[in-house]
């Protein structure tokens, strides 16, 4: 991005593109996590149980840019968000062919899921806060692939629901589920094409567990490994 494209971002903008850059620097070679999260509540489907699921997909720098290179040119646009896309049938046939390129690739697929089992934790901060942080130790103690110290989250929309997410990498630090250095960034998919990485896996998890439609996991299936907070 050239130095006028940036300063006719709004500052928000700059400061989130500047804080991945600045992140990826300090990382060096070592690989990073992105993450997303998929959910349902209960009784939105009859005979499907809820869950809640934080989706991480490590990527080595290396891969970097040409992943992106290659989910533009299948997107052929700067902006995706797969349960969109799955409205219309083009954004359909790009989610298979999407989905298809994750499983033809060899990152590593993690996800960190648990059934909502407790009704007061109606807006599932509880299971977020459970799975994201099990899933986070796991990732950076190598439990699962090569170990990992930068995490790039999809950016909550609200400044709130940032900060309930602030609050849990603090006390993962605190707690010593990941080291102190450990880095984490909220970002929007807009600046990091990368979080459409585990958008898509996300959204093909949502499909086979909500809806059981599992043919879009089904391309992805082989490379996940499966952990619970529980």
């Amino acid at each position: 991005m050239s130095a006028q494209q940036r300063g006719q971002l709004s500052l928000d903008a700059q400061l989130q593109i500047k804080a991945l850059e600045s992140a990826y620097r300090t990382n060096a070679d070592r690989p990073v996590a992105y993450l997303d999260e998929t959910s349902m509540p209960a009784g939105v489907y009859e005979g499907s149980d809820p869950f809640y699921a934080v989706t991480a997909v490590v990527v080595p720098p290396s891969d970097h840019e040409g992943i992106r290179k290659d989910l533009l040119a299948t997107v052929g646009a700067s902006y995706w968000h797969s349960t969109k896309a799955n409205e219309t049938e083009e954004g359909k046939e790009k989610l298979d062919e999407l989905a298809r390129y994750i499983g033809e690739g060899a990152e590593p697929v993690i996800i960190s899921a648990r059934g909502l089992v407790d009704p007061a934790d109606k807006n599932a901060e509880k299971a977020r806060f459970e799975c994201l942080t099990h899933l986070l130790s796991q990732l950076n103690q190598g439990s699962v692939c090569d170990p990992v110290n930068l995490f790039v989250l999809e950016r909550r929309q609200d400044q709130k629901r940032r900060n309930i997410d602030d609050f849990t990498f603090k006390s993962a630090r605190k707690s010593g589920a990941i080291a102190l250095t450990a880095e984490t960034l909220q970002v929007s998919p807009t600046h990091e094409h990368l979080l459409w990485l585990p958008d898509i896996v996300s959204y093909a998890y949502y499909r086979k567990m909500a809806v059981k439609q599992p043919s879009l996991f089904d391309h992805i299936e082989h490379m996940v490994t499966h952990i619970s907070p529980a």
